[in-house]
């Protein structure tokens, strides 16, 4: 149970950030699925191998491969598993104890929500000033809906009145 507090502000940040968007949620899931993957390091890079496919070749191949030729030798595959066992070994002891290798995740997928958080914060704000089309700071009902039917219009291929599956596949 001496473990349980970060676990805890693990669960409570990845609920959090699946409420902030379904984007988020995704990803969330998707940190969660990967826990143990690797990292990449040689770039500075640290995200899991794959968002959908923890250990998928070509994600391994982006990680793996430091020279940027489309291949992974097994030197550099040695050398970035090693250069990812050493940024989990947090003192330096030669070993990575439970407490380092969580702490490690902790801190990166910190990081990773809270950049999506401030992307979808400063998506809104473009969102709003997008809808705010007389530019006064407020947005009235009519701007509001103005978007809304745009995108009704849009979908409502047949001009009926009804979006359903009568209408032409259409995106946006």
């Amino acid at each position: 149970m001496k473990y349980s507090g970060p676990f805890i502000a693990l669960g409570t940040a990845i609920v959090l950030a699946s409420c902030a968007s379904q984007q988020s949620s995704l990803a969330a899931a998707d940190a969660v699925a990967s826990a143990d993957a690797d990292t990449a390091s040689s770039a500075g890079e640290s995200e899991p191998i794959s968002r959908s496919s923890p250990h998928g070749k070509d994600r391994f191949v982006k990680s793996y491969d430091a020279n940027g030729d489309g291949r992974v030798t097994y030197e550099e595959f040695r050398v970035e598993r090693k250069s990812g066992y050493d940024l989990r070994d947090a003192n330096s002891d030669g070993e990575v104890h439970e407490e380092e290798y969580v702490s490690e995740y902790d801190v990166r997928l910190k990081k990773e929500l809270d950049e999506r958080y401030r992307g979808q914060i400063d998506q809104a704000h473009i969102r709003f000033n997008v809808l705010d089309s007389d530019d006064d700071g407020n947005m009235t009902l009519a701007e509001f809906n103005a978007s809304g039917e745009r995108i009704f219009r849009t979908l409502d291929t047949n001009g009926d009145g009804v979006v359903d599956e009568s209408d032409a596949e259409t995106h946006f």
